[in-house]
């Protein structure tokens, strides 16, 4: 971990190797087709089916990438960094959810877009508990696990073996189908979730640690919430 106020730009890149990795996408695949499985059964509610999720992926991470091997989560990205670079993560949030507004609204589906997040909303609406939770399953829950997986370890693993160039266009590609909805949503959403990947990518090549990433990443899915909230 770099000092307290000391840059992490040469910070080294997380050292899972890619035996590592491949376990860690084949056991998150299993787990996460168990939990689908339970939550078309009726075995699981909606939010539930999502925590158990991301804690099933998060716990496959910490057994085979983290314990196993003898790192730290540092090791995998999680090391502190200036705070002007977290300011700049929370700046590139904004700047972003701007051109995602842009983007959809000149292929003329940004009202499609604020219905469907609003479908997604209506049946927590009168439900304080119940929307919190979903506010933390998708904001600081979906945005650190998956800064964790497709940045620090997927990510990593490829920018040792490649350049940035190549590294952030095929991480992009993989984050991009594992959100497999938006190829339904239509291709803007598909230009906009490779868009946002690399950008996550490159914030994470600039200085080696995943923070700047993940509030980027949170700040995002806080804004698309709130408008998801208010529409």
């Amino acid at each position: 971990m770099t000092a307290p106020g000391r840059s992490s730009a040469l910070a080294p890149l997380s050292a899972a190797s890619g035996r590592e990795l491949a376990i860690i996408f084949v056991l998150a695949a299993a787990a996460l087709a168990a939990v689908i499985a339970m939550a078309r059964y009726g075995v699981l509610p909606v939010l539930a089916f999502g925590f158990l999720a991301y804690g099933a992926l998060l716990a496959v991470i910490w057994a085979v990438a983290v314990r196993a091997p003898g790192r730290r989560w540092r090791d995998i990205g999680l090391q502190r960094c200036e705070p002007a670079l977290l300011v700049i993560g929370c700046l590139a949030a904004f700047l972003w959810v701007g051109i995602s507004i842009v983007i959809y609204s000149a292929a003329g589906v940004w009202e499609a877009a604020l219905a469907a997040g609003g479908n997604l909303i209506d049946p927590f609406r009168g439900r304080p508990v119940m929307l919190a939770a979903l506010f933390v399953l998708a904001v600081p829950t979906a945005a650190l696990v998956e800064e964790i997986l497709y940045r620090g370890l997927l990510y990593g693993w490829l920018r040792r073996r490649m350049g940035v160039v190549t590294a952030t266009l095929t991480s992009a590609v993989v984050f991009t189908f594992s959100h497999f909805y938006v190829f339904a949503a239509g291709l803007p959403f598909v230009i906009e979730m490779l868009a946002l990947s690399m950008l996550l990518a490159l914030l994470f090549e600039i200085n080696r640690s995943l923070w700047p990433g993940i509030l980027c990443h949170g700040l995002n899915n806080l804004a698309l919430m709130v408008a998801y909230s208010l529409n």
